[in-house]
């Protein structure tokens, strides 16, 4: 095999294969896992377990729908565009779209960054305020 065609498959490989993963993006997976999940076992602490999963579903599809990620909130009408932005999972996504494309350094990413780290900060501690009370 000559050194031109093992340089061009190379290269064609390297366009396919991902990009590498960074100890700041796996930090920033971890955060996002622990605020839902401090929120939601505050929630189970307090309430009857029969209760739980219809309740929880109840918040969650909405907030889902709305985050848009099945369909693009630019299509939606405008007032349920702007109902959208009031909820914080919009803005994480927008932010993981930003990064699955390749833009790391956007005000989006910044504002994803930032809303999953008050999100997370907000629901471990609401989360251990309701451990405490319930154990103590």
């Amino acid at each position: 095999m000559s050194s031109a065609s093992r340089k061009s498959r190379r290269s064609a490989s390297s366009a396919i294969s991902p990009c590498p993963r960074s100890r700041t993006m796996e930090t920033r997976e971890i955060v996002g896992f622990l605020g839902p999940n401090g929120a939601g076992n505050a929630i189970a602490l307090v309430m009857d377990p029969n209760a739980f999963a219809p309740v929880m579903s109840t918040a969650v599809v909405p907030l889902v729908l709305l985050s848009g990620v099945f369909l693009s909130m630019s299509m939606a009408p405008g007032w349920l565009d702007a109902l959208s932005r009031l909820t914080p999972f919009r803005y994480v996504l927008e932010a993981i779209r930003e990064l699955f494309v390749g833009h790391y350094a956007t005000m989006t990413v910044v504002v994803g960054v930032a809303v999953t780290a008050v999100l997370s900060v907000l629901c471990v501690s609401v989360g251990t305020r309701v451990f405490n009370r319930e154990n103590a």
